[in-house]
């Protein structure tokens, strides 16, 4: 028998289910839940099943492009360690693939992994373009003219490698057709590959369309023919795909940039600073001993030529001996004078260094780290800081720092350099320093294989 209270605790539970099952609208008072209906689940149930099944396809998507991407990666380091695209018969352009740098103040040009000689027997030809008169110089003859042309209009810009809507087009042309006469070949026979400099692809595809006949010219960037004439020449591993960064040292201007599996992930070009400082230096030291000269300019020319050949010899020796016979006449006495001077290799380094800290550089290309450096070391970490923060790396990823062009060639630019990635990298020594490197990115273009074209994006695509 119930209680008294049991009996009103029941009731009062009674109570409450009633008013439970009327609020949630069930008949039902023992019913304290919703329970779904099969048309209210069952598209949810589908929707998730697809979402899941959207997810794994999209992963299972990227891997196989992935794959697909690293087998078309290791066929093309094969054909190339092995040069087994087309026998000769076969190929596309029986006059072989010439691979044309046109860098910022020489033009190089090479066929089969070899630098084409001018009929004067140079190794390159001279970038710039010359007006004398009614006449257009270019090559040897322009070079000739060149320093007293740069002393008599300092603000003309008349490189090839600059001034490309102009000046390319003549110049190219120029090496192009001393190239194939000497070699008994015609441009419609040969596949052009053309190194372009990172940040001038537009201009240089919209100039170069008009010298090469259609499908026989392929544009790539200075940086990752360069990568390949380091593996040509043996300077690199045949197989790379980590980051590679390269230095590029031209005449008047500087290039670096982050190379990986054959694509630019950044780049960044620093006017006004490269291998002609060095003979600027010399030309101001020679100068200084004899102000006169500068007013002849016959004397000028003397001059400039003396201080190129100072340039490389103080490459290997601590000093170089410059001596001009009959640079000009003394007024007075009716004698001829003669420039006698030895240059010191250190005295020209520290005019360097002090042109390349007072050069004003565009702050977007210093890292916000080390805006104002005042060493030349400090001055490397901050334009490579700044490149590895636009490419979103480390130091650490990068595996080799390939060294190249004209001015690469001074031992204590290098020397520079090198403490910058000690600092860097560690004590691990990641710097290449290959023997030609002012050659080393037209080599690296005449080694592209004729059944390949470039994407800047993906890089080489296999042409099927």
């Amino acid at each position: 028998m119930l209680t008294s209270f049991a009996k009103k605790c029941l009731s009062k539970r009674q109570v409450l289910q009633t008013q439970a099952a009327i609020f949630l609208g069930s008949s039902d008072p023992a019913r304290h839940y919703h329970a779904s209906s099969k048309n209210e689940i069952l598209p949810v149930i589908a929707g998730v099943g697809v979402l899941i099944f959207a997810r794994y396809s999209y992963r299972a998507m990227k891997r196989m492009d992935e794959e697909w991407e690293d087998y078309q990666w290791q066929l093309q380091q094969y054909e190339r360690q092995t040069e087994n695209s087309e026998d000769k018969s076969a190929k596309r352009f029986p006059g072989g693939t010439l691979g044309i740098d046109v860098g910022s103040f020489y033009v190089k040009l090479a066929k089969s992994k070899a630098i084409l000689v001018t009929r004067e027997g140079a190794r390159s030809t001279f970038a710039g373009l010359i007006q004398d008169g009614d006449e257009t110089l270019t090559g040897q003859r322009a070079f000739e003219k060149y320093y007293e042309w740069k002393q008599l209009h300092p603000s003309f810009t008349f490189m090839a490698g600059i001034d490309v809507s102009n000046s390319l087009p003549v110049v190219v042309q120029s090496a192009l057709d001393d190239a194939l006469e000497r070699n008994n070949t015609g441009l419609d026979e040969t596949r052009s590959v053309v190194v372009v400099p990172p940040e001038r692809w537009a201009d240089y595809d919209a100039v170069t369309k008009a010298l090469f006949p259609d499908n026989s010219r392929v544009l790539v960037p200075a940086p990752v023919t360069a990568i390949w004439g380091a593996q040509a020449e043996k300077e690199l591993p045949d197989v790379l795909e980590t980051p590679v960064m390269v230095i590029d040292i031209g005449g008047t201007e500087t290039t670096l940039s982050i190379v990986q599996k054959d694509v630019l992930l950044s780049a960044t070009t620093i006017d006004n600073i490269g291998g002609d400082i060095y003979v600027e230096a010399v030309i101001d030291v020679l100068f200084d001993k004899d102000s006169t000269i500068r007013n002849d300019s016959m004397a000028i020319q003397r001059v400039y030529q003396a201080a190129h050949a100072a340039v490389v010899e103080l490459n290997t020796k601590s000093s170089a001996e410059v001596n001009i016979p009959y640079i000009g006449m003394n007024m007075e006495t009716r004698e001829p004078e003669h420039l006698e001077e030895r240059v010191a290799r250190t005295v020209v380094e520290q005019m360097v260094v002090e042109h390349i800290l007072s050069t004003k550089i565009d702050e977007s290309k210093l890292s916000s780290h080390i805006p104002d450096p005042k060493t030349l070391p400090l001055w490397w970490m901050s334009l490579l800081t700044q490149l590895l923060e636009m490419a979103q790396m480390t130091p650490q990823q990068i595996s080799h720092v390939l060294l190249v062009g004209g001015g690469a060639k001074h031992s204590f630019m290098e020397q520079s350099v090198r403490e910058c990635l000690n600092s860097l990298q560690g004590a691990d020594d990641h710097l290449v320093l290959p023997q030609a490197r002012s050659e080393l990115i037209a080599i690296g273009a005449s080694s592209m294989l004729q059944n390949y074209k470039y994407d800047s994006h993906v890089g080489l695509v296999r042409i099927e």
